[in-house]
């Protein structure tokens, strides 16, 4: 017979001295352990605090920031670029120095941001 006690977070048996398990008693214990342990992620949720949660709950957080890094609708989905890719693109604009574009009249510069003793100057030429 299921015991009248049960653990706090997944209502599992928890049978004392004058009560006697039965087969069926383990059974929706184990189908409880198995839903807990393969839970479905909700990635709207978002954590109010430091917890403590249960498995799907931190299923759930994690998938919603990993949603929120990727960018995507989806956390499953792979990002448009990988964290490397990115790194690299920043350290090769940061060498650069003109990395930006525009159009005046048909012709096409480069421009960039120098400081020389403390004043910011706005540099352009004739992209080649």
């Amino acid at each position: 017979m299921p015991s009248m006690n049960k653990t706090t977070n997944y209502g599992l048996n928890q049978w004392l001295g004058n009560e006697y398990p039965k087969r069926q008693d383990f059974m929706e214990d184990n189908a409880k352990i198995d839903a807990a342990l393969t839970p479905e992620a909700d990635p709207a949720k978002i954590p109010a605090s430091n917890g403590p949660f249960k498995i799907v709950d931190w299923t759930s957080y994690f998938a919603n920031r990993i949603k929120a890094i990727v960018g995507k609708g989806n956390w499953w989905d792979p990002p448009t670029k990988s964290m490397e890719q990115l790194s690299n693109e920043v350290a090769a604009h940061k060498a650069e120095t003109m990395p930006h574009r525009f159009v005046d009249n048909g012709t096409t510069y480069r421009w960039g941001l120098s400081v020389a003793n403390g004043i910011v100057m706005f540099n352009y030429e004739e992209a080649v």
